[in-house]
């Protein structure tokens, strides 16, 4: 996503929670082995009973560093999707915005598809069998299908070459500005931008609520690319490495996640800011990239309050 616009009111918010200890400083990630650790983070009614309920200060998670994968760094990443050994990734800028899967480790997608030129790619949901993506001012909303291309090999171009294609079947319009998307199974959950999350009708898209994300009783703004986890919903700030995770049933920042020596890693001419999340079910692991970033990184996160 691209703005101009000064991030103020998140700046204060941030300096507010790290003048009272709420966003720590994260550690120096280092190779972790493979041993699990209990469950760091929860919300809502599945919530750790050692978190206190209807605190306004957030629990701050500290990181290992389990691997990190090759991450193409001409990719714009909006969403971020990880789904039995894939990544599917959503990206933006106008003429290069497109959905791509890939096997986790390697660079080059499997399948890809392009979209159309008028469209800045955002964030990215599976619901059931199909990818869904939203685009940035259009309004408009994309629905495709993983489905194995039937094209004559005598005729295919190097695009249809592919064995796997996403084929778009259906189009449908919101009534705000696109950026971040996930569902829970029964809701789609989406961002613009602003400090609110909406619940959607998985199949019409209707608005079925609203909640405000606050930390400290300030509203969190330019939240962008989102995960639901463990009963909670995962964000990245526009323009921050700091990753939030909210409670969905009273918009609370329960926990937060300090991704900048990540970020610093990364940064160089090119680079740009933290964006990407994706949950891994089978390790409980969680997965993070960053705009043009060259590596996609696996962390295993832990709570010192447990």
């Amino acid at each position: 996503m691209i703005k101009l616009s000064a991030l103020c009111n998140i700046v204060v918010v941030l300096k507010v929670a790290l003048a009272t200890g709420t966003l720590a400083h994260a550690n120096e990630p280092h190779v972790n082995s493979q041993a699990q650790l209990p469950l760091a983070f929860r919300c809502g009614a599945t919530r750790h009973r050692s978190a206190v309920a209807g605190s306004p200060t957030p629990e701050p998670l500290s990181f290992k560093l389990v691997d990190h994968y090759p991450h193409r760094n001409n990719a714009f990443s909006q969403g971020l999707i990880f789904h039995q050994g894939y990544i599917y990734e959503s990206t933006g800028l106008y003429g290069q915005s497109m959905l791509a899967r890939y096997p986790l480790g390697q660079l080059t997608p499997d399948t890809s598809q392009t979209l159309d030129d008028k469209y800045f790619g955002e964030g990215l949901a599976m619901v059931d069998d199909e990818f869904v993506v939203l685009t940035w001012k259009s309004g408009d909303v994309l629905r495709y299908r993983l489905t194995q291309n039937t094209t004559d090999a005598t005729t295919q171009s190097d695009s249809q070459s592919q064995a796997n294609t996403f084929e778009l079947t259906a189009t449908q319009q919101i009534e705000s500005e696109g950026w971040g998307l996930t569902s829970n199974g029964t809701s789609l959950v989406s961002s613009d931008g602003s400090s609110a999350l909406t619940f959607r009708n998985l199949e019409t898209l209707k608005p079925e609520k609203k909640i405000i994300v606050r930390v400290m009783d300030r509203p969190v703004k330019h939240l962008n690319e989102l995960e639901w986890a463990n009963g909670c919903i995962m964000a990245n700030i526009w323009g921050s490495d700091t990753v939030v995770l909210i409670d969905p049933t009273d918009g609370q920042v329960r926990y937060t996640i300090d991704l900048a020596s990540l970020a610093k890693r990364e940064r160089n001419d090119q680079a740009n800011v933290t964006n990407g999340i994706a949950y891994r079910h089978d390790n409980g692991n969680v997965l993070v990239t960053g705009k043009n970033w060259q590596h996609i990184y696996e962390l295993e996160l832990s709570n010192a309050a447990q």
